[in-house]
């Protein structure tokens, strides 16, 4: 949990504070700081003390953008590569942390993320030409998100060209 949190903040510090209530929710014990330090030191350990820097008022994991698939993902998205980004997905965002409650607003605006390069690569492929098979495709999508505009609209442009 540590890394993770410490990853959605790459390259920012994140406060102890914030990094205590990710890993104890809101029943952090007594030597709550303590362990965070102990954590931190193991993580060290195994990344090395230049990645992971204690700075005022927590902690900072440093990250090359080439290191970490979601600053590639919105570089290549930026970039107009909207396939390359979607294939940097594996399956849902966070997924082993769904249940956890500081993961919900990351999975959140990551699948958002994940949406908005499927949004653009459809519109990408429809320019393209490419209505007739991305019907399915979008139908499919629809019923996946079925509140998602902009989905509906491609789909009935698809439909109509």
């Amino acid at each position: 949990t540590l890394l993770v949190v410490l990853l959605l903040e790459a390259n920012r510090v994140g406060s102890s504070g914030t990094l205590i209530d990710a890993l104890w929710d809101e029943a952090p014990p007594a030597t709550a700081h303590k362990a965070l330090q102990l954590y931190v030191s193991q993580l060290r350990k195994v990344l090395g003390r230049e990645r992971v820097q204690t700075k005022a008022p927590g902690y900072l994991l440093r990250l090359h953008p080439d290191e970490f698939d979601l600053a590639q993902c919105e570089h290549l998205r930026g970039e107009g590569r909207f396939r390359d980004a979607l294939a940097l997905w594996r399956g849902p965002a966070l997924a082993e942390f769904a249940e956890e409650r500081f993961a919900q607003v990351e999975i959140a605006r990551l699948e958002e993320l994940r949406l908005v390069c499927t949004e653009e690569l459809i519109d990408t492929r429809l320019d393209a030409g490419a209505h007739a098979e991305l019907v399915g495709e979008l139908e499919a999508a629809v019923q996946e998100q079925p509140l998602r505009e902009r989905l509906r609209q491609q789909l009935m442009l698809a439909l109509y060209r």
